[in-house]
């Protein structure tokens, strides 16, 4: 059996921006405003939320 390959944040990163590239129409238009937003600088990240992500990776990738 061959081994698994461990799931890491980047490969995670490049699935999502993969599949952002093959969005249905109907994603198309979210797709749009957000990277609008993000172009004019008015893209706004909950802290908290980030800091919740950051923390269970950092937890899950201990777990390892």
């Amino acid at each position: 059996m061959a081994p698994v390959p461990a799931l890491r944040p980047s490969n995670v990163l490049m699935k999502t921006l993969l599949g952002h590239r093959q969005a249905p129409e109907d994603r198309q238009e979210k797709i749009q405003s957000l990277s609008n937003a993000v172009q004019s600088n008015s893209y706004r990240i909950d802290c908290r939320k980030l800091a919740d992500c950051l923390i269970s990776s950092l937890l899950l990738g201990l777990l390892r």
